[in-house]
C-alpha cells in the first residue's frame, strides 16, 4: 500500500499521537516525524510505518516532513522503498520530506541507492528545520 492510497484522517491527528513505531511533532510548517524502530528491515515494520507516517503526512499541511533517522541502525531494501514511498506521499501533497541524522552507514546505504538525489539528507533535525 502507497502512502498516498486512500487514507483520511483527522487534521489533528499528528498531534494526538496514537502511533507506536514514531512520534510526531508539530512544526511550524511542517512536522518532525523521529522514527523509533531501529531495524526498518521487513514488511511488518514498513507496513506499520507506511500507516502512521501517512496519518503524519495527511495531518501536516503543508505537509513539510522531516524524518529523524538518528535512532536507525539498519535499513533493508523494504526500508529503501518506505522511504521513497515518503517522498512520493509529501510532494503529492505539494510538501517536501528532508531526511535528518542518519548513521554513517545509513548515509551510505541513500548514496548507494540514490535516495540522496531525491531527498535533501541534513546532519540533524535543526539542519533541516532550517532547509524549509
Amino acid at each position: 500500500m502507497s502512502l498516498s492510497e486512500g487514507n483520511t484522517f483527522s487534521p489533528c491527528c499528528y498531534r494526538m499521537p496514537p502511533y507506536t513505531h514514531l512520534s510526531v511533532e508539530p512544526l511550524g510548517n511542517g512536522c518532525i516525524i523521529r522514527l523509533g524502530v531501529p531495524r526498518i528491515v521487513d514488511d511488518p515494520v514498513t507496513d506499520a510505518l507506511r500507516h502512521e507516517v501517512a496519518a503524519a503526512i495527511a495531518a501536516a499541511t503543508p505537509p513539510n516532513i522531516i524524518i529523524d533517522l538518528s535512532g536507525v541502525q539498519l535499513v533493508s531494501s523494504a526500508g529503501i522503498a518506505f522511504f521513497r514511498d515518503i517522498y512520493r506521499a509529501a510532494t503529492a501533497r505539494k510538501g517536501q520530506a528532508v531526511l535528518a541524522g542518519p548513521q554513517t552507514d545509513i548515509r551510505k546505504l541513500m548514496r548507494m541507492v540514490g535516495l540522496d538525489t531525491i531527498f535533501s539528507i541534513h546532519d540533524d533535525v535543526a539542519a533541516a528545520a532550517a532547509a524549509f
